[in-house]
């Protein structure tokens, strides 16, 4: 689970704020610094099982400013489902995504497959690079047919409810600032 209860303590010193600071820089910080863990938490529960990367590096937020809201997006690929949750059995997940799988683990199908040995000392054709790693990546896309793959909770054990409440709670002790530092600048004024 991800602890973000630091976000309480963002913007508790006026000396963080100048006096020429936009409206709803606390918010702004907060939502910043929740998506910077965010995305740190991700891509560290993602070491073990990220083969080529791509899953970890697409980890990213933005946070679009309106004139009375923020939009926070986290974005990452498609497939971050099937990496967390796990795949059921049932049907078979695409041999090219196999294939490219099995690129990225730099897996030489030459030392997986056994030397056959054929009825009357025959010796079997020959067969390519290509052609064995086609045939284990239909190897693989059948037994995850058939058994499906593990969950690795790598996004629901950081993106879950209680992160998002603590989220809440921040931005609301945020805007409470906010609206503080608006009242103490007019008064300047």
């Amino acid at each position: 689970m991800t602890d973000v209860s630091f976000l309480n303590q963002i913007g508790e010193s006026k000396s963080q704020f100048t006096t020429n600071a936009k409206f709803a820089s606390v918010m702004k910080t907060v939502l910043y610094a929740f998506g910077n863990k965010i995305v740190e938490d991700l891509q560290n529960n993602l070491i073990k099982s990220n083969a080529s990367g791509a899953l970890s590096e697409s980890i990213h937020f933005t946070i679009t400013e309106g004139e009375q809201q923020f939009k926070f997006q986290l974005s990452l690929l498609d497939y971050y489902k099937w990496v967390d949750k796990g795949r059921r059995a049932g049907k078979q997940p695409p041999q090219a995504e196999i294939l490219k799988w099995l690129g990225y683990k730099r897996i030489n199908p030459s030392d997986i497959y056994a030397k056959p040995v054929l009825k009357g000392g025959h010796k079997p054709k020959a067969l390519s690079e290509i052609s064995k790693m086609k045939s284990l990546a239909f190897l693989i896309a059948r037994h995850i047919g058939k058994h499906g793959t593990k969950p690795t909770n790598f996004y629901s054990a950081v993106v879950n409810e209680t992160t998002l409440e603590q989220l809440r709670m921040a931005l609301a002790k945020a805007l409470k600032r906010d609206i503080l530092i608006q009242i103490a600048k007019s008064q300047e004024n």
